[in-house]
């Protein structure tokens, strides 16, 4: 069952399988953990303002770091375009979850059924089956 991620609050995070990027598993287990963690999720090498975000966060994860968290960071990606699908090089802890598991365990995945994007293509105008727009 999805969680949502209000349900979360003030509960101990959920244990989720990901994926290193040689595609080992890496086992999450709150229970084991030996420092605090911080997760933060992203979507993918392929999203500009994902890229943006990691580049960004370069000056604050290392003070993060420096606290004494550790830092991971989870992408739908699969594990073999972790580091090559992104426009510049990070030294972070990438992880996939390209089965969405850890998303649906922490609440913040989400799926959009066919019914529902033929609703809203409806509602927006026409739907020709043609692209009208690159934007």
């Amino acid at each position: 069952p999805t969680r949502r991620s209000s349900d979360l609050v003030n509960a101990a995070a959920p244990k989720f399988v990901a994926k290193e990027v040689d595609g080992r598993a890496f086992q999450f287990d709150p229970a084991s953990l030996r420092q605090p963690t911080l997760i933060i999720f992203y979507r993918g090498g392929w999203c500009p303002y994902c890229n943006a975000q990691l580049q960004d966060l370069h000056t604050v994860v290392p003070q993060i770091v420096a606290m004494g968290y550790q830092v991971l960071f989870l992408s739908t990606d699969q594990p073999r375009l972790l580091y090559s699908s992104l426009k510049e090089k990070v030294d972070y802890h990438l992880l996939s979850d390209s089965s969405m598991d850890a998303a649906h365990a922490f609440g913040v995945a989400f799926h959009v059924d066919a019914a529902h994007v033929l609703s809203a293509a409806k509602s927006a105008g026409e739907v020709s089956g043609l692209v009208k727009s690159d934007h």
